[in-house]
């Protein structure tokens, strides 16, 4: 009930298609590429040797040919009729193995139902039980005659496995190493360039954020969201038209209830007045303003061009506003600042 109230994790309905292409396909290709995935999952439960904290668009490739599909699911088909056997034949530990993983991945693989996501490490937790189990009775079924022998093997194992453990915990020390590794290991990955190009602008590295994002909108040329933060990397290296046209673009691609409107509307608005196109911008901030009353950078901005046109009086209105919505936000307490020295700004031509 929580997932549906939310918009839906499980189904088509709200599963978006960066996160998940393949909820966006024909039933049976879904099944089929899902298929290919779930052998993922399993090469991962062998030895994680490549670990990724994303995997959306278009980080594993979805194929509709049955040469790359077919001999997954036969495979899979082959497994399935082993543990049918198990049961038959009533072998209760295989059964049981069998059992937490198939039924650990039922909910979660896009076999059943599309879900929110194409892969996830996070969702082989559960089914990992039902793999060890099997590992521990493959184990005991060889017998191991020499108990020397068993215990090399078995300190061999867990050594690989820890070294590999502190080898990834190294990725996740912040986010810019944890985007990194995600790109390495999956550079088809819309989201892992973008997380990258993020962190990228935050440290103020503009060339390689720029690059980031240009691999991203190369990827998924629809991702709103990129669009924007290019766009304001654009203008932070003084290429403004370039940078108008994205934040455009991005706008006009956004729905007014999107969450993410009103940022890239008043993102727009600043660039509008850095163009000097004040009379635009104030036109763009006063509909923000009028749907989204309780944003308040809209204010600050519209507060800034008032003091530009002379209006003190006005621009100290919308400052105070401004931080009545939020009182950190420093270009409404700067700007009452000015104000409270030096009154209102002689109008411009």
């Amino acid at each position: 009930m929580l997932w549906k109230v939310q918009g839906g994790r499980f189904g088509e309905k709200g599963v978006n298609f960066l996160d998940n292409p393949l909820a966006h396909l024909p039933a049976s290709l879904r099944i089929l590429n899902a298929l290919r995935v779930a052998w993922k999952y399993l090469a991962l439960h062998v030895y994680p040797a490549t670990l990724s904290c994303d995997y959306s668009y278009n980080g594993i490739l979805l194929y509709s040919n049955l040469r790359h599909t077919l001999p997954p699911a036969v495979l899979a088909a082959f497994l399935l009729a082993l543990w049918i056997w198990a049961i038959w034949t009533k072998r209760k530990e295989w059964v049981l193995a069998g059992a937490i993983y198939f039924v650990g991945f039922g909910v979660t693989a896009n076999i059943l139902v599309p879900t929110g996501t194409i892969m996830g490490e996070r969702l082989a937790y559960l089914p990992s039980a039902g793999f060890c189990l099997l590992v521990a009775l493959v184990f005991f079924r060889l017998g191991f005659p020499n108990r020397r022998l068993a215990t090399a093997v078995f300190a061999i194992i867990v050594t690989a496995l820890a070294m590999r453990t502190v080898i990834r915990n190294r990725d996740w020390r912040d986010n810019f190493t944890l985007f990194s590794a995600a790109v390495r290991a999956v550079p088809g990955s819309a989201r892992a360039h973008a997380g990258l190009g993020g962190e990228y602008m935050r440290r103020d590295q503009l060339d390689e954020a720029s690059k980031e994002f240009q691999i991203v909108l190369g990827i998924y040329p629809d991702f709103v969201q990129v669009m924007n933060s290019y766009g304001i990397v654009e203008s932070r290296m003084g290429h403004d038209q370039e940078a108008l046209r994205l934040m455009e673009k991005a706008v006009s691609m956004t729905r007014k209830d999107d969450t993410n409107y009103d940022y890239y509307a008043v993102a727009l608005a600043g660039q509008l007045m850095k163009l000097g196109r004040n009379e635009d911008a104030l036109k763009l901030l006063n509909e923000e303003i009028a749907t989204s009353p309780r944003y308040s950078r809209a204010w600050s901005n519209r507060a800034v061009i008032r003091y530009w046109f002379g209006e003190g009086e006005s621009a100290r209105t919308d400052a105070a506003a401004a931080l009545r919505l939020d009182p950190s936000n420093t270009q409404a307490q700067n700007l009452l600042g000015v104000l409270n020295k030096s009154g209102p700004r002689t109008p411009q031509p």
